[in-house]
């Protein structure tokens, strides 16, 4: 994933998050509670979106040891 994935993962996260603040005020539990849900999803592609970030700037170093050493 991209920095462009990780910021749409995050915007998500924080939309759901003001969505889910409105619907508990207007009593609307259904829908707070489908946009927890997609909250939880939004969370999820945040964390995968680091690990992918975490895994390029990994293989990258890998990549420089070897060069190194050749």
């Amino acid at each position: 994933m991209s920095d462009y994935s990780r910021v749409i993962a995050e915007t998500l996260f924080d939309r759901c998050s003001d969505l889910i603040d409105l619907a508990e005020k207007a009593d609307l539990k259904v829908m707070a509670c489908l946009l927890h849900m997609a909250r939880v999803e939004a969370e999820l592609l945040r964390h995968k979106a680091k690990a992918a970030e975490r895994l390029v700037a990994c293989t990258g170093n890998a990549t420089q040891h070897v060069i190194a050493s050749i």
